[in-house]
């Protein structure tokens, strides 16, 4: 049997509110439809059953371990389940630059 992939677009570590998609891949030849299940953290609830599931805005609590596997929709063909992928959601950072003082004209880089 074959073993589904999970690749995560743009990245693993992202900040929250990003846009994420999750991937599951796979390739076996004469097969052009799938049916998808994406588990988090090892869990037995199948949260997605499309091959790209996307957050459109991701917070902390999206982030866990990820899986995928996949039944043949016209036969009897299944794959492994795919080695679970990690998201990280990071708190966004904001920096703040200030000069303290009464003089003025300052530019920042």
């Amino acid at each position: 049997r074959p073993k589904a992939k999970v690749t995560i677009k743009p990245d693993q570590h992202v900040f929250g509110g990003e846009t994420v998609t999750l991937i599951c891949d796979i390739h076996v030849e004469g097969v052009t439809s799938w049916q998808y299940s994406w588990y988090k953290d090892s869990s037995g609830n199948v949260f997605s059953e499309l091959q790209k599931h996307t957050f459109r805005s991701v917070t902390e609590s999206d982030s866990g371990k990820y899986s995928c596997y996949g039944v043949e929709r016209a036969g009897s063909r299944s794959t492994h389940l795919s080695d679970e992928v990690t998201l990280t959601v990071l708190d966004p950072v904001t920096l703040i630059c200030e000069v303290y003082g009464s003089s003025t004209g300052w530019t920042f880089s």
